[in-house]
């Protein structure tokens, strides 16, 4: 059968903002200079952070939301950021950037993932896995909770959980819900515990910051596995 050519201009839109999306991010990987979770890679990015901060000077903090912003569209690990900007401000300070640069990141990359892949993904799993489609369709909110709770900001789970047939208020509710614990736990205890753990200090393993991580970390996925063994029906 033949397309339409409102269909076909569809199509057509779609693969050039995903040429367009993707060569942005790769361009904009490259511009942050953010390759991994390494002494390197953090003490650069975090000296960036500084001079764009101070260079802007009251618009500072502006500037440094909106870099941490595109680093989440970027697909830069959010814990680098997150420390990143913890090396700049204190505590409680850090939490509120990071709330809000979470929330716009991942508003921005639910839009684009959304036009670009919802389409095709949803028809795909309706095809060949019916029962974790439907399973989306009616769990939009848990669906994006669990995961962000187990991954966080891991970057598969950013577009992934975007290109779902999920509400743009399930997806924001859920990444906010499930990844408070860890902005907290990271903006609190983090930039000390990753430090702790580079520097490779006599003893690292065992300081309250990191134990308390370990700890956090073991107690959820305790508390996960309790929540997923009882799943909701799906009719």
């Amino acid at each position: 059968m033949e397309e339409s050519p409102a269909r076909w201009h569809r199509r057509a839109l779609r693969l050039g903002i995903f040429t367009i999306v993707v060569l942005a991010i790769f361009l904009l990987s490259r511009w942050l200079g953010v390759d991994g979770l390494n002494r390197q890679a953090l003490a650069e990015f975090g000296a960036r952070l500084r001079e764009w901060q101070a260079g802007w000077g009251p618009l500072g903090p502006l500037v440094v939301l909106l870099i941490a912003t595109l680093s989440v569209i970027a697909n830069v690990p959010t814990i680098l950021t997150i420390l990143a900007v913890a090396a700049l401000y204190p505590a409680l300070t850090t939490v509120g950037i990071t709330l809000a640069f979470w929330a716009l990141g991942c508003s921005c990359v639910y839009l684009l993932g959304h036009f670009m892949f919802r389409d095709a993904v949803r028809g795909w799993t309706s095809r060949f896995l019916p029962r974790l489609s439907d399973h989306v369709d009616n769990n939009g909110l848990r669906t994006v909770l669990f995961t962000r709770l187990l991954m966080f900001a891991a970057p598969p789970s950013n577009w992934a959980l975007a290109a779902l047939n999920i509400s743009y208020r399930d997806y924001l509710a859920g990444s906010l819900l499930g990844g408070l614990p860890h902005i907290l736990l990271w903006c609190l205890l983090g930039p000390r515990a990753v430090e702790q753990f580079l520097t490779r200090e006599p003893g690292w393993w065992h300081t309250p910051e990191v134990l308390m991580i370990l700890i956090f970390g073991v107690a959820l996925s305790g508390i996960l596995r309790l929540l997923l063994g009882k799943p909701n029906a799906v009719d």
